[in-house]
């Protein structure tokens, strides 16, 4: 989750070779794809969607990325996101 939040691309890509998930979820349900969001990290938010990562997960509260991209105000982040196909069928949660 911090490699996401602080946009180390390189990082994230290592971890989820060695087999962590890449919708790993932390206390309170957030994915490493919404901290790059909250971190407005573009470059992570492709790097996790190129993983794979699930963009319609729900944390605590009912954020998920896109509202958080919303929030930020990042348009580039949020086409992004509006853009990427929904992987409901991921078995990485």
């Amino acid at each position: 989750h911090k490699a996401a939040y602080h946009g180390q691309t390189e990082i994230i890509g290592i971890l989820v070779n060695r087999g962590l998930p890449v919708d790993v979820r932390d206390a309170v349900g957030y994915t490493p794809l919404m901290e790059a969001c909250r971190g407005n990290q573009v470059e992570a938010v492709k790097t996790l969607l190129a993983l794979d990562a699930r963009i319609e997960i729900n944390a605590s509260g009912g954020m998920t990325a896109l509202s958080i991209a919303k929030d930020k105000g990042n348009k580039k982040m949020v086409g992004l996101l509006e853009s990427a196909p929904a992987r409901k069928n991921n078995k990485a949660s």
